[in-house]
């Protein structure tokens, strides 16, 4: 859908690719929870050991057990303690976590289409989109290192720039950013709010971004964040946030 939009207003654009998914067996975990939710009047899950009942019933009690369980999972230790509630969830409720994989994206034979645009540069995004914060050392760099030479074998070029899965501080700091630049990435972008700065040549794996989502439906809300004002007032008027 997005790239004859973006061919027509000829807007380069870059695509991080998670190797997992392009393979159709990629957890979207946060989908996995949403279609458990909206597909019962009530759910149970254990978090932490505890285990906990949430109404479903009403929109209104679906959309509160999704933020409460979102929140409760973000703050998981590990990655598996994260996941490990919604793949239980998802069993219980008879959802095919890999069939969303390959429902909503693109495979290999897609991507390589879209790659051949002139107006698209692939960018590695690890193998399973996990938040390499909650993973060890070895394990995170693996995931930077191993999910780019996938989408190198299957595209025939090495991604020189890389997306941080979730990309907010709690899931990518700065032993995240020097990982990157050690696997060999010229860029390297978080979710943290901002404009780029001179000052950003010297932190070129810890690279800010503005969000235009689906919480953003006008022009003059974009207008405002691409003024940089609202990232200035959320950073306090620090230019780099890389810590």
């Amino acid at each position: 859908y997005a790239l004859p939009i973006l061919a027509r207003h000829n807007m380069p654009f870059t695509l991080f690719l998670p190797s997992d998914f392009a393979e159709g067996r990629g957890e979207l975990w946060w989908v996995a929870l949403e279609r458990a939710i909206a597909e019962n009047d009530r759910v149970e899950v254990v978090i932490g050991d505890i285990p906990q009942t949430f109404d479903c019933a009403t929109s209104e009690a679906k959309q509160v057990a999704f933020d409460t369980i979102y929140a409760q999972i973000r703050s998981a230790p590990t990655e598996e303690e994260l996941r490990a509630p919604v793949r239980a969830l998802a069993k219980a409720s008879g959802i095919d976590m890999h069939a969303i994989c390959r429902e909503l994206c693109m495979g290999w034979d897609e991507i390589a289409a879209v790659a051949r645009h002139p107006l698209v540069t692939i960018g590695g995004h690890t193998i399973t989109h996990p938040m390499l914060a909650k993973l060890g050392e070895a394990e995170a760099r693996r995931e930077m290192v191993e999910g780019a030479r996938s989408v190198a074998a299957h595209l025939g070029r090495m991604p020189a720039h890389f997306s941080f899965p979730v990309g907010a501080p709690d899931a990518a700091g700065p032993r995240e950013f020097a990982l990157a630049a050690g696997a060999g990435f010229k860029t390297a972008v978080t979710t943290r709010p901002g404009v780029l700065y001179a000052e950003h040549a010297r932190h070129l794996t810890a690279l800010p971004r503005i969000s235009v989502n689906g919480e953003f439906q006008r022009l003059r809300y974009l207008d405002v964040l691409l003024s940089g004002a609202p990232t200035a007032l959320m950073n306090r008027f620090r230019r780099v946030d890389a810590a």
